[in-house]
């Protein structure tokens, strides 16, 4: 389907005499439609049926391959607030210090490397397998982002549980700013472009160390 292409379909939703125009709008991942009149809804288990036009139609081989997220090599960061072990986290913290405008209070940063690229699926939106490790590791201890973000909580904090958001609770720098990967997949999925940093000047961040 061709995003943010309008179809029209005339269905009843109120009675045999009376009906509704719904516009249909697909975005590239569901379809939208117009509002309906206050106090209205769709029955459960209604049914239409819409003509698609040849021309409305793309092919999705190219599509639905991979995407490329973050390169080999790009160190991501989870931000904690350690209860355990606070001394082995912030060894491995000192190891890769981000250039940045603004800190997060009262956490550390966590650096986790990317051993391969870290890709993800188009259609499901979610992440593919990428080997990564924790830096200070001199090879890949894990399978995935997810499964490193989920053994560094269980490891540094007092979490019950293991279950981890990694789209918004890892982060990546761009323009020394620290944002939620949910940004990047939104740019290369979505072709939303990242935000810029207003705060951004040349002067080297005190906190900076060399080499990070």
């Amino acid at each position: 389907m061709v995003p943010g292409i309008r179809f029209q379909s005339t269905i009843d939703v109120m009675s045999e005499l009376n009906t509704h125009e719904l516009t249909l709008t697909w975005n590239g991942r569901k379809w939208v439609t117009s509002a309906l009149p206050p106090g209205k809804a769709i029955s459960v288990g209604f049914k239409a049926e819409l003509t698609v036009p040849e021309n409305a139609l793309s092919d999705v081989g190219n599509e639905s391959s991979p995407r490329l997220l973050f390169p080999k090599g790009t160190i991501l960061y989870l931000p904690m607030v350690p209860t355990k072990d606070k001394i082995s986290l912030r060894q491995r913290c000192a190891l890769h210090i981000p250039r940045l405008t603004h800190r997060l209070k009262n956490k550390d940063l966590l650096p986790i490397i990317l051993d391969s690229d870290l890709q993800i699926d188009p259609v499901n939106e979610q992440l593919e397998g990428c080997p990564c490790r924790f830096a200070g590791d001199t090879s890949s201890s894990f399978k995935s982002l997810n499964e490193a973000a989920k053994n560094a909580l269980k490891t540094w904090t007092s979490r019950e549980t293991g279950a981890i958001g990694v789209f918004m609770e890892v982060r990546f720098v761009h323009d020394s700013q620290l944002l939620q990967i949910d940004a990047k997949r939104d740019e290369v999925l979505h072709e939303q472009p990242l935000p810029d940093n207003p705060d951004r000047d040349d002067t080297p961040d005190l906190f900076e160390i060399a080499g990070s």
